[in-house]
């Protein structure tokens, strides 16, 4: 509903609690004219009036209650005893019931709160190169071996000296970040690669990492 309607719905609301079933005069007063989205809520009883039925129950339920403690109160003296005698009962019975419900949630949430998570392992780099070479079999071999060799280097290098860290947050799952990075990468021509791996692999030469991925290749090939 609009603001417009809202406004009128809650006048006519006010109007139920203030006078009780209202007429259809009463309705157009406020309304103006018909308005369906309003008249929806509104439940047309048997005189002929309207009444909205949430609104009606809630009113008769506070009504009943009332009505209830203000007996209690003209009450004899021994039906004050009984009264006394439920009163307590039914405290003691919603006080438990009240805590039974707080104990409930408070172990929901904790529920909620007891998240599995998995100690997030750093990858070796022959994992790297051996999960990037898949991709690129999926992707019908967008690039070259020496390019996946590299980039699976410069993938390790990369997060290794920040800590494995995606942003400010430490790395969960290696497998998506190197996909994201393949994503990222553009395959290049194959008579630039073999200048850029050598320049990759003189400035590497130190890194004992990068000396370990590239000669494990052919043999993690033969262990799967």
């Amino acid at each position: 509903m609009s603001n417009e309607q809202i406004g009128k719905y809650i006048r006519l609301l006010c109007a139920q609690h203030q006078m009780g079933a209202l007429t259809e005069q009463h309705m157009l007063n406020i309304c103006h004219t018909y308005d369906k989205d309003i008249w929806a809520k509104f439940t047309k009883q048997d005189d002929g009036t309207f009444i909205n039925k949430r609104l009606h129950d809630e009113t008769a339920k506070r009504r009943n209650f009332c009505e209830s403690r203000r007996n209690n109160r003209n009450a004899k003296p021994k039906d004050k005893q009984v009264n006394k005698h439920m009163s307590e009962h039914m405290s003691s019975h919603m006080s438990q019931h009240m805590e039974n419900e707080n104990e409930n949630e408070n172990e929901n949430r904790n529920e909620r709160k007891k998240v599995v998570r998995t100690k997030f392992v750093i990858p070796e780099p022959i994992q790297i190169l051996e999960y990037m070479t898949e991709l690129n079999e999926k992707s019908n071999k967008r690039w070259s071996e020496g390019m996946i060799r590299m980039e699976a280097q410069k993938f390790f290098n990369y997060y290794e000296s920040n800590g494995w860290r995606v942003g400010k947050n430490p790395m969960s799952k290696w497998k998506a970040s190197a996909s994201n990075w393949m994503n990222n990468a553009n395959p290049i021509k194959q008579n630039n690669n073999e200048q850029r791996i050598a320049d990759h692999i003189a400035k590497h030469s130190d890194n004992p990492h990068y000396l370990n991925l590239f000669p494990n290749l052919n043999k993690a090939s033969t262990t799967h």
